[in-house]
């Protein structure tokens, strides 16, 4: 049996973009400006943001369809991230499976920390290739002030 891992990698970063800060403070500075506007570009087309609490703070969500040869399954994350919190900007993260009823929870992920967690009972048997499981490969950094 060969074991192969998939890697999924949530990366959260303000850092400062061409395309998003510029020179010119109507963008840093507009009241209705939020973390969505900033990131929402950049998301994949199953992702959705939102901003729940305040115009910094956000959380995405994400829901796959698998429709393959050897897999048939749903799998969802969500990531909130609180760049604001009092204690230090924050990511929590929730990992969803619908046909094993896997929901699996990653919180209290600070800034400057990089992390790869695997997702227990989330794994998948391919002929040939074996079983191939899946990490979490997560990262929060940056600067607040780049937003």
């Amino acid at each position: 049996t060969v074991q192969t891992t998939t890697t999924t990698t949530t990366t959260v970063a303000a850092e400062e973009r061409q395309d998003v800060v510029s020179d010119d403070a109507t963008y840093n500075n507009n009241n209705t400006t939020n973390a969505c506007d900033v990131i929402r570009p950049d998301l994949p087309e199953e992702c959705t943001c939102s901003n729940p609490t305040n115009r910094w703070s956000f959380v995405v969500e994400c829901l796959k369809v698998f429709n393959e040869t050897h897999i048939h399954d749903t799998i969802g994350m969500k990531i909130v991230v609180d760049p604001c919190d009092p204690s230090g900007s924050r990511m929590d993260i929730e990992i969803v499976e619908e046909k094993h009823h896997i929901d699996y929870r990653i919180g209290g992920i600070r800034i400057g920390e990089e992390k790869e967690i695997p997702i227990p009972g989330l794994s998948f048997i391919v002929p040939v290739v074996g079983s191939v499981g899946m990490d979490t490969a997560v990262y929060i950094g940056g600067n607040i002030d780049k937003l």
